[in-house]
């Protein structure tokens, strides 16, 4: 496995069908809805030699918007006790999705909120053309 590479990004939105839309208009990007993770997943053809990423409809509690890097890890309880020792902060815990992916988002010392991904499998059927 390469070091920990940027593997996924998420655009976390408090309306996420006028983001969506947005895009759609100004960019002319395709979505493709995923119901079992609430993400509008860009179209594979849209970025092929790019990490994949989408839009999700941000939590009523989160301050802002914001736009999150997902680090593929290979250890993601070792990784969030390495944060703490080194200056940053576990903003949620590592936690499993249903696809068998465990995420955890954190902030690192500047403030700067990103996320770590393990076990990474991407739903590819949400996302074919």
């Amino acid at each position: 496995m390469n070091q920990n590479p940027i593997n996924f990004w998420q655009l976390n939105s408090k309306d996420i069908d006028t983001s969506v839309n947005f895009f759609k208009k100004v960019f002319g990007w395709e979505f493709n809805y995923n119901k079992e993770t609430g993400i509008y997943h860009i179209s594979a053809k849209e970025f092929p030699n790019f990490f994949q990423g989408g839009f999700f409809k941000q939590k009523d509690s989160d301050d802002l918007p914001i736009l999150t890097v997902f680090i593929r890890v290979e250890d993601i309880d070792n990784k969030v006790e390495m944060i703490k020792k080194n200056g940053g902060e576990i903003i949620t815990a590592p936690y499993n999705l249903s696809n068998g992916n465990q995420i955890c988002l954190f902030k690192e010392p500047s403030g700067a909120t990103l996320g770590m991904i393990q076990n990474f499998i991407f739903y590819r059927p949400c996302c074919a053309d």
